[in-house]
């Protein structure tokens, strides 16, 4: 339970910090996290919004509602605990074109994990600011680890064991994403590696490189899709896809090997075309009992 005293000095500071009013941008509206989901302090979460322009800059903050009782209407963000956001932090969260930042929030206030909380995201250099509803913020010790039962889970769907990609050609890699909690938004890195010949538990193979477009702050996605070019100058050969939670190195999965042929030389006419389609792995069992020619 909160010490007394401790409750008294967050009212005390409400009382002299007042009520700010939201002035320029009604139509601005928290998206992330929604009323009621639990967000596990330590990892990486995605707080988001719209009704923003995209050069718009926000600063984040974290605030303590109790079990309800200190957050009253929209306006009303409940008592500061913490500054998620900020710029010039380094933390690259201010990179904020799609109205979405990564952050990590905070343990919770002691003996308040699963309590009431909410973000504040003020725009920089106004006073423009919006709340999010209430959300519960779950201790790091209280939340189920990648690989227990009720973790995080992510599992790379496509590209499949019998696939064929050409070099220099887009591809949509497909995977599954749970935050363990029900939520699938997040940044994700999405790496090319070389297989090894013999596979290790968990291993992926030898990095070769990032195939995200946003290397720096991760890919957003919410769909489990996302479109990637496999570098032109890739060797002929077999490779995987490592899907992992940006910020997080204990959330990944890898793809099955697959194999990859260079630009000069694919499988079929057919096998081109259907890389032209972007998005559309080949299938490799039927592609390569076709034979090979030379693309102009």
């Amino acid at each position: 339970m909160m010490k007394s005293s401790s409750v008294a000095s967050l009212v005390a500071l409400a009382g002299i910090l007042g009520h700010t009013t939201i002035t320029s941008t009604e139509a601005l509206q928290v998206l992330t996290p929604a009323v009621a989901e639990v967000v596990v302090s330590g990892r990486p979460y995605i707080v988001s919004w719209n009704g923003a322009s995209a050069d718009d800059r926000f600063e984040i903050d974290l605030h303590y509602c109790g079990s309800y009782s200190y957050c009253f209407e929209e306006a009303e963000c409940g008592f500061w605990l913490a500054n998620v956001c900020a710029e010039g932090d380094g933390s690259g969260c201010m990179s904020q074109a799609d109205q979405s930042s990564q952050v990590t929030f905070p343990e919770p206030l002691g003996g308040r994990s699963n309590e009431g909380y909410r973000i504040r995201i003020a725009e920089v250099g106004s006073d423009t600011y919006r709340c999010s509803d209430d959300f519960y913020l779950m201790s790091s010790a209280d939340a189920p680890a990648a690989g227990e039962e009720g973790g995080p889970t992510i599992e790379v769907v496509a590209p499949t064991a019998d696939a064929l990609a050409i070099a220099g050609e887009i591809y949509t890699v497909e995977f599954d994403y749970d935050n363990g909690f029900g939520e699938q938004l997040g940044r994700f890195k999405i790496d090319l590696y070389k297989a090894w010949a013999e596979d290790g538990a968990g291993d992926c193979g030898t990095w070769v490189t990032s195939v995200c477009d946003k290397p720096d702050v991760g890919c957003l996605d919410s769909q489990g899709d996302y479109n990637v070019v496999i570098p032109a100058d890739s060797e002929d050969g077999m490779y995987k896809i490592r899907v992992g939670l940006f910020g997080d190195d204990t959330i990944y999965a890898c793809s099955p090997s697959f194999e990859v042929v260079a630009s000069t030389t694919s499988s079929s006419g057919a096998a081109t075309d259907a890389a032209g389609a972007a998005g559309l792995w080949v299938d490799s069992a039927t592609s390569l009992s076709l034979p090979k020619v030379l693309l102009p």
